[in-house]
């Protein structure tokens, strides 16, 4: 317990010194860290109940068409995700709404939806994902995705960074954490498929009490697919109230993901 207080307290002087809403720097870890306090770390950062970006700059990479879009993101933990992609003068041509449960795409312009589960997707990436994986992987949070909850371990440690993760003869996931317990780069590596995901997190800041990556990379390798997405976050608030309306249905037809895909 009193290790556990140490840790919160600790956290708490990072975030309450700084005076504007830079992140002070930290050029080592502390000593002495195990794998247990690495994750303890971790997941006092774990306090987005809300999240709502209201401009992204997103740079776009489908094998050899690249797109340059303006888009939103907003979030209610652990119930659902809205993305908006507005390609040009505030017009908005996808929305995505992401739940536990199902992914929905409408495309405003031809006023039509599809219907994606996560087994789809992961099939997609070559790498299992749901929700909640996704829901971390987006806002820059601890995940683990070995069988259990401790699974995960440190791998490599030095003063300037830690790898944090597990690997087996089919899976790898490997944190990279930096000072300050930044999670600056997320590995997953399906050996089966031959598939990867590769997420970089940069330029950290704080808005509202809650420590950020500004800049962020995603990159999937497939063999049938490569998948580049480059993020930067020019506008965003926490833990503010929002709502998330769904989209109706109605005025939309549903059509096959595969058509969407094809375009």
């Amino acid at each position: 317990m009193k290790q556990k207080i140490k840790i919160f307290f600790f956290f708490l002087l990072l975030l309450s010194s700084c005076k504007t809403t830079k992140q002070v720097s930290v050029t080592q870890l502390p000593k002495d860290l195990n794998t247990q306090k690495v994750i303890e770390y971790l997941k006092l950062q774990d306090n987005i109940q809300s999240m709502n970006a209201s401009k992204i700059i997103m740079n776009l990479k489908l094998d050899n068409r690249e797109f340059n879009v303006t888009s939103s993101f907003s979030m209610i933990k652990d119930s659902a995700i809205h993305i908006s992609i507005q390609p040009f003068l505030g017009l908005e041509l996808y929305k995505l709404e992401i739940t536990p449960q199902i992914i929905k795409i409408f495309d405003k312009i031809n006023q039509k939806y599809y219907v994606v589960n996560y087994e789809f997707l992961s099939n997609r990436l070559g790498i299992q994902i749901d929700f909640y994986h996704l829901q971390a992987l987006l806002t820059n949070r601890y995940f683990c995705l070995a069988d259990n909850e401790n699974g995960c371990r440190i791998l490599t440690n030095n003063p300037e960074k830690i790898n944090l993760g597990f690997e087996n003869e089919n899976f790898k996931q490997s944190l990279t954490v930096i000072p300050n317990f930044y999670i600056h780069e997320l590995l997953l590596l399906d050996k089966k498929s031959n598939s990867q995901l590769l997420a970089t997190y940069d330029d950290f800041d704080t808005q509202d009490r809650v420590l950020y990556p500004r800049k962020v990379s995603i990159q999937v390798n497939h063999p049938r697919k490569n998948i580049y997405c480059d993020i930067t976050i020019s506008k965003v608030s926490f833990n503010k109230e929002i709502k998330l309306v769904p989209t109706d249905e109605k005025r939309f037809k549903r059509a096959f993901i595969e058509q969407l895909l094809q375009k």
